[in-house]
């Protein structure tokens, strides 16, 4: 199948161009559809991060980049912890002018899910279906690029999540086993960015460090390195990837 990326205003910084990359050539391979959207405004509410649709699943992400420890929860500010050169840690605050990651990840969550319900209607016009969509229960994630510092804390119920980037996309998009409570179709998945007049993203070719110019290449054609696509397939095998990676780069 493939994987189609849509964006309200391409992202900035290279944490979250490198997620666009890695996400794309990852579930490219994928035998299901998945429908992806990034950095994008609903009518009336605030920015979200990133919408990942599958015909079973609805993935909505606080994406965040972090390469210390982080300490957090559902009340008050997350924290976060620089090593020093005379091994103590500095504090800093994450996002000290806005909400704690947790709080923007609820916000993104009720922004996309009221959207959706408002205009369920034309979301599933013509669609053959017994009952709408319960949108309610899409999921809601904080995402840490590029991973969850081994000595995090972070403490959220579920069914919210706090996951390194690495993890959320090689495992919980692909193999989490996760009971189907939403069932889409590709209709309804390619109506949603349309109606928020999202733009489509042309991908461009992946050097692995970050995303580089347009090209030619269709999507379809193109397949990921061997490594990508092994770690596509499977936590068990990314486990021991990531971990030969680590030494071939020591």
């Amino acid at each position: 199948m493939t994987v189609d990326i849509w964006f309200g205003q391409w992202p900035s910084d290279d944490a979250t161009q490198s997620m666009v990359g890695d996400l794309y050539r990852l579930l490219q391979p994928q035998p299901q559809h998945y429908v992806a959207l990034f950095t994008f405004i609903p009518p009336g509410g605030l920015e979200i991060d990133l919408v990942v649709m599958k015909r079973n699943y609805i993935f909505i992400v606080e994406h965040k980049f972090c390469e210390w420890k982080i300490i957090g929860s559902t009340e008050g500010p997350w924290k976060t912890y620089e090593p020093t050169p005379d091994g103590e840690y500095e504090e800093h605050t994450m996002n000290p002018v806005n909400s704690s990651p947790y709080h923007q990840m609820r916000t993104a969550y009720q922004n996309f899910v009221n959207w959706c319900s408002f205009h369920h209607e034309e979301i599933s016009k013509d669609v053959e279906r017994d009952t709408f969509v319960n949108w309610r229960k899409a999921r809601s994630y904080v995402v840490i690029s590029p991973t969850l510092h081994k000595d995090s804390q972070i403490t959220m119920g579920p069914p919210t999540k706090c996951l390194g980037r690495d993890y959320f996309l090689t495992y919980e998009l692909v193999q989490a086993s996760i009971k189907s409570e939403i069932e889409l179709t590709d209709v309804e998945m390619g109506r949603i960015p349309k109606m928020l007049n999202l733009n489509l993203w042309n991908p461009p070719e992946y050097n692995g460090a970050g995303l580089v110019g347009q090209t030619s290449l269709q999507q379809g054609s193109w397949r990921p390195e061997p490594f990508a696509e092994l770690i596509a397939y499977g936590h068990k095998a990314c486990e021991s990837v990531f971990r030969i990676n680590d030494i071939q780069k020591k």
